[in-house]
C-alpha cells in the first residue's frame, strides 16, 4: 500500500530537476508570506475590529506625552572595606 503512494507522488513531477524548482519556489513563497504576516501583525499595521468577530488588543497603548518618566538617578554602588593581606 505504501509503495503505491509512492509512486503516484513520483509521477507528479516530469524529472528530479522540476521537483526540486517546485519546492524551491513553494518555500520561498511560503517564507515570504510567513515574513511579511509577522511583520504586518507585530507592528500592529492591521487592526482587527472585535465587533465583527475580531481580535481587540488586550492592552491599549498610550500616547508618549502621557507616560510619566522614570527617574533613573541611582546611589553610587558602596565600595567594600579594604582587608588587609596577610
Amino acid at each position: 500500500m505504501g509503495g503505491m503512494a509512492v509512486g503516484a507522488a513520483a509521477g507528479m513531477f516530469s524529472s528530479t530537476r522540476s521537483a526540486e524548482s517546485t519546492l524551491n519556489r513553494v518555500t520561498w513563497m511560503l517564507v515570504t508570506v510567513f515574513l511579511l504576516l509577522a511583520v504586518l501583525l507585530s507592528a500592529g499595521w492591521l487592526q482587527f475590529d472585535a465587533q465583527q468577530g475580531g481580535v481587540s488588543p488586550v492592552v491599549t497603548p498610550t500616547p508618549s506625552s502621557q507616560v510619566a518618566p522614570v527617574d533613573m538617578d541611582m546611589a553610587p554602588p558602596a565600595t567594600p572595606e579594604e582587608t588587609p593581606v596577610p
